[in-house]
């Protein structure tokens, strides 16, 4: 039975913690949220409360004693993260997108959603509106595959197809109905940014943004989400923003341990360059286990096995049925607010 009151220890439970946990949190709660009745300066809300601490960097190590952050199970049951989430983040059909942020990472970010998919059916019942259907949220999972989808026709000559996937909450929309490109940026730290600053991460194979939305929908069950396709000039890409392609090699070793470390490029010597570039291409990363790449010890350290792949199917030519095959994940990442204001005038995207 979901929460009736949405700032309550039901909503904690909700969430993906313990009972004990919530309790320990709602009565500490109710101390701070007393003690700013007296008006103190600073304000804290309650999800901002209640949700874990979500780290800069994956170099930060606050697990608690004797915890490392690479025990993932260990960390989130020092979290008080109850049975059924920490199954859900750690469900080995989605290994690939788990391994690209950390443990605390999808607790923060699935913990968040839950509250807000919780908060909007609540708006809802208030209007008199029918909202997202939330029965048995904590132990029914929808299938982690969408329903079948036409295809989309291939992209036209000249243009270069991306993709991006996101939860619905985290998006709005303009006077038009059209989704602002700014709602799609990624936070930090990423593959190739350390610390704040705008970027626009967007993925060349849709199966890569499917993924991702897949495991949402696994670690939130009935979350809407939306899928973008993106069509950008070619010509555009080529001679406008002079793209840095950045293979796998010395340089997007460094580049990738820099940024997941929570460390910026300004006045980093030779990569100070990287964060004025208006667009990356290069390889998605991931961790080779538990242990993410930020936490390597030198960027030296990163190896072939810290690029992530992703199984792409195609169709044969001269047999004319579709095969699989494992492909490079890639990735382009437009940087800075004018580079993205300038992107929305010239590229085409919509929910597909």
């Amino acid at each position: 039975m979901p929460p009736q009151t949405l700032e309550s220890v039901e909503t904690i439970i909700y969430m993906g913690y313990t009972e004990a946990k919530a309790n320990e949190i709602w009565k500490a709660w109710l101390e701070v949220e007393a003690s700013q009745a007296g008006g103190n300066e600073f304000q804290w809300g309650f999800l901002e409360y209640v949700l874990p601490i979500e780290k800069r960097a994956e170099n930060d190590n606050d697990a608690g004693e004797g915890l490392e952050e690479d025990d993932w199970d260990g960390m989130m049951k020092w979290l008080g993260v109850a049975d059924e989430l920490r199954s859900k983040i750690m469900d080995p059909e989605f290994v690939n997108v788990r391994l690209t942020e950390s443990a605390r990472f999808w607790v923060h970010d699935t913990m968040e959603l839950r509250f807000l998919m919780l908060e909007e059916r609540m708006e809802k019942e208030a209007r008199g509106e029918r909202g997202h259907s939330n029965q048995e949220h904590a132990t029914t999972t929808p299938p982690a595959t969408s329903s079948p989808q036409p295809p989309c026709p291939a992209p036209p000559s000249g243009f270069t197809e991306l993709w991006k996937s996101k939860s619905a909450y985290r998006i709005h929309r303009d006077s038009n109905q059209k989704i602002p490109l700014v709602c799609l940026s990624s936070k930090t730290p990423s593959d190739f940014r350390g610390h704040m600053g705008t970027h626009l991460y967007l993925f060349a194979q849709k199966e890569v943004a499917l993924n991702h939305q897949q495991y949402l929908r696994k670690r939130v069950p009935g979350s809407p989400t939306i899928m973008i396709r993106m069509l950008i000039p070619n010509r555009y890409i080529e001679i406008h923003l002079r793209p840095l392609v950045m293979e796998f090699g010395d340089l997007w070793k460094e580049v990738v341990h820099t940024s997941r470390r929570g460390i910026n490029f300004s006045g980093r010597g030779k990569l100070g360059y990287i964060r004025k570039e208006w667009l990356i291409i290069g390889p998605v990363s991931r961790s080779r286990s538990s242990r993410g790449i930020g936490r390597l010890g030198h960027w030296g350290e990163v190896s072939e096995g810290n690029v992530a792949w992703v199984d792409v199917e195609w169709e044969e030519e001269e047999e004319g049925f579709r095969r699989q095959r494992q492909v490079q994940a890639r990735q382009y990442v437009f940087q800075g607010d004018d580079t993205i204001d300038d992107l929305s005038e010239n590229a085409f995207w919509q929910e597909v």
